[in-house]
């Protein structure tokens, strides 16, 4: 999934801001895929004294939405591969016209499937629903890794993926890292890490999960 592709999910998460939020009560926002934690009502993020602007209640709609337009986002810039590989904006864009624009367009199968990041984005926030923590919860996503890339009919995941997930030996010592390549290139980490940010909301969760040896496995 590539620049045109995210470039669908920015526009989707923009349509959803500029129409309105739910209005919904308030509600603990660990609760919609994991075990309730206490989390305050409303969040004022704040890293390092930085004040990041956000100060808004999140409800289980939000936590939908999220994971909902992503992969809506995704499969409209994928196009069953087409967009994802076309270089050409305005060949793009003369396309989407053609379609009638984007509100015009239905995104059902099979003209316009997930690409690769979202099955794999799926498979990690799979993992995060288990309520595991540490080694545990890092062994289970690379399972989960595994058991996606048997989901790729179709799909064009790319290079490094298929190295990297290849490497992985869910169950054994050690065997959720990878080798680290100084010559891979791509952002496939980022785009399956989207629910990584809905499981560890506060502010100082950074400080939990940048421990776990899966950031070094993108």
């Amino acid at each position: 999934m590539g620049f045109v592709t995210w470039s669908f999910t920015i526009l989707l998460f923009l349509i959803l801001a500029v129409n309105g939020r739910p209005n919904k009560a308030r509600i603990d926002p660990w609760t919609l895929f994991w075990k309730p934690h206490t989390c305050e009502s409303a969040w004022t993020h704040s890293f390092d004294g930085m004040d990041c602007g956000i100060s808004s209640p999140a409800t289980v709609e939000h936590y939908k939405a999220a994971m909902l337009l992503s992969g809506v986002g995704d499969a409209l810039g994928y196009k069953a591969g087409s967009w994802e590989f076309n270089f050409s904006g305005p060949e793009i864009l003369k396309e989407l016209k053609q379609l009638g624009g984007l509100k015009k367009i239905k995104a059902n199968l099979p003209n316009w499937p997930l690409s690769d990041d979202t099955i794999l984005h799926l498979a990690t926030a799979e993992g995060l629903a288990t309520g595991k923590e540490g080694e545990a919860l890092l062994h289970e996503v690379a399972a989960l890794y595994k058991k996606g890339m048997c989901d790729m009919s179709g799909r064009a995941p790319g290079g490094t993926t298929v190295n990297s997930v290849s490497h992985l030996k869910p169950g054994q010592e050690g065997g959720y890292r990878v080798p680290y390549s100084s010559r891979s290139g791509g952002c496939g980490a980022a785009m399956r890490a989207m629910c990584i940010g809905l499981r560890y909301p506060k502010p100082n969760s950074w400080k939990l999960w940048w421990q776990l040896p899966w950031r070094r496995a993108g």
